[in-house]
């Protein structure tokens, strides 16, 4: 597994930080951020935040990971970024 050359800042929220695709994302590259409580961090400084109250984000959702990663990517990077 490579580095990315499109780094995101994700923050996660501290209830999701046993997760093992956090470890995943760092090594990808990415910036990962496990904050608690989510409201006292500056969100405007991330690319896409994660918590049970984001985008419903549950246990047992991992499979959509990859679909909002490439949504960020391409809201910041523009349509095409992979």
């Amino acid at each position: 597994m490579g580095k990315t050359s499109r780094p995101l800042k994700i923050l996660v929220a501290l209830s999701l930080v046993d997760m093992p695709w956090i470890d995943a994302f760092r090594d990808k590259g990415h910036e990962v951020t496990v904050a608690s409580p989510v409201i006292g961090a500056c969100l405007g400084d991330y690319d896409l935040v994660l918590g049970p109250q984001c985008a419903r984000f549950v246990p047992g959702m991992e499979k959509y990971l990859d679909s909002m990663i490439k949504g960020a990517r391409a809201v910041k990077f523009g349509k095409k970024a992979e």
